[in-house]
């Protein structure tokens, strides 16, 4: 079978310098035992409608996404901020399920380049 192409993260931890690389690996195992719980957190808030508890968690995100310089994950994070500050009822589920299909992408990735 043709060899898969390699994911968007493994392409990104390519191109770090052995510094960050190290760093970005020692990183992925705290992100992937974390990220269910703040995947919960986040249904959770969107659920309850607390714009509050969605920004927390969103503006959480944003920062492990930049840890692992995943601007997709980063730009809907913002997204998401965005929505809560204006408490806009209509784009909260929308941008929290989005939030949510990209940070779990972004897992996949990471597991399949620390096996």
């Amino acid at each position: 079978s043709e060899p898969s192409e390699p994911s968007a993260f493994k392409l990104r931890l390519q191109a770090m310098e052995d510094e960050d690389r190290e760093d970005v690996i020692a990183t992925a195992p705290i992100f992937l035992n974390s990220l269910p719980k703040d995947m919960e957190k986040l249904k959770a808030a969107v659920k309850a409608k607390s714009f509050k508890d969605c920004f927390f968690v969103a503006h959480s995100l944003k920062g492990v996404a930049g840890i692992f310089a995943c601007e997709n994950c980063m730009n809907l994070a913002e997204n998401l901020e965005v929505t809560c500050r204006a408490e806009d009822i209509d784009q909260l589920e929308g941008d929290a399920a989005a939030l949510l299909d990209a940070v779990q992408t972004l897992a996949s990735e990471i597991e399949s380049c620390l096996v």
